[in-house]
């Protein structure tokens, strides 16, 4: 019998940076364990939902439109949301550096073994995009994309996320901000759950035990999205995923996924980034930092005059 394979697998390594893919199965002992990060600040761009418990910080549901910031040494717990387990693509960074980046970006880090102040920042997809076709790049090392490709990506990804993270850090809540923001994570487990599935609003409420009304208001006023707009965004990001395994076609991927056709998924993906799934695809598969970088790829594949 072959031995496990560990979660943590190195993509690219340097003095400075590292990226990374992390895979830990429903059935890991990690599960079961107090975790802790290593001693630079890291940032998880989830695969998969899973609720993480930060040590000191509310329970957060971690989906593919969030990016999960952790501290140096952050002690957090792992509990499971989707039967896959916990799947990401991460990025960690020599403290130095980041708050160098921090400075850059005109951000306050304070002390540099806690430049986090939330454990958590929003992604649209544009941005979710990239760590994936980042990762894609790294283990691919496709022709004209290099380590210093690779390094340069990486920090500008990390910029990016800067700018979207709490200034601050949350007060304590109490009381009934605390039941609204209980209410607010168990809708969200049960959208990662069930995103594919076309419930209506009455029946997504009664299995969180509210009622239409009082879910709809409460989980718009903790995420800033309608559920609908939250459901969307993970229909979209389970579509990427998809678009960089091998062997479904674009159809199947759309209908799986909860859009209605092919047709569907392809002005979905127009809308939020700017281009066809085709394009993205071959992106993915084919080892390109960028997408725009695909359409010489797609071009070459496309039969010329018979």
């Amino acid at each position: 019998m072959a031995p496990p394979r560990p979660p943590s697998r190195g993509l690219h390594t340097s003095s400075t940076l590292r990226l990374g893919r992390f895979a830990c199965g429903p059935g890991d002992a990690l599960w079961r364990a107090d975790n802790q990060i290593g001693p630079w600040p890291l940032l998880a761009f989830p695969g998969t939902a899973v609720e993480i418990l930060q040590s000191g910080r509310p329970a957060i549901v971690a989906t593919p439109h969030r990016v999960i910031l952790y501290n140096a040494r952050q002690e957090y717990r792992r509990r499971l949301v989707d039967a896959r387990g916990d799947h990401c693509v991460f990025v960690t960074l020599a403290p130095a550096l980041l708050q160098e980046l921090l400075e850059a970006n005109g951000i306050d880090g304070g002390d540099p073994e806690r430049p986090f102040h939330g454990a958590a920042a929003p992604l649209d997809l544009g941005l979710a995009a990239r760590p994936l076709l980042l990762a894609c790049a790294a283990e691919r090392r496709a022709p004209g994309v290099d380590v210093l490709a690779i390094e340069e990506e990486a920090l500008a990804i990390v910029a990016a996320v800067l700018q979207r993270m709490p200034a601050r850090a949350a007060a304590p809540i109490r009381g009934t901000a605390a039941r609204h923001a209980e209410l607010a994570r168990a809708l969200a487990c049960e959208l990662a759950l069930r995103f594919a599935d076309h419930d209506d609003l009455a029946t997504l409420a009664s299995r969180v035990g509210a009622s239409p009304f009082h879910a709809a208001r409460v989980f718009r006023a903790a995420t800033g999205a309608s559920l609908h707009a939250w459901r969307h965004e993970l229909r979209l990001h389970a579509a990427l995923l998809r678009l960089a395994e091998p062997g479904d076609d674009l159809a199947a991927i759309a209908v799986d996924v909860g859009f209605a056709s092919h047709s569907h998924l392809s002005e979905a993906f127009r809308r939020a980034l700017g281009a066809p799934p085709s394009r993205i695809r071959a992106a993915l598969r084919s080892g390109l930092l960028r997408i725009d970088d695909a359409s010489t790829i797609l071009k070459a594949r496309r039969p010329g005059p018979r």
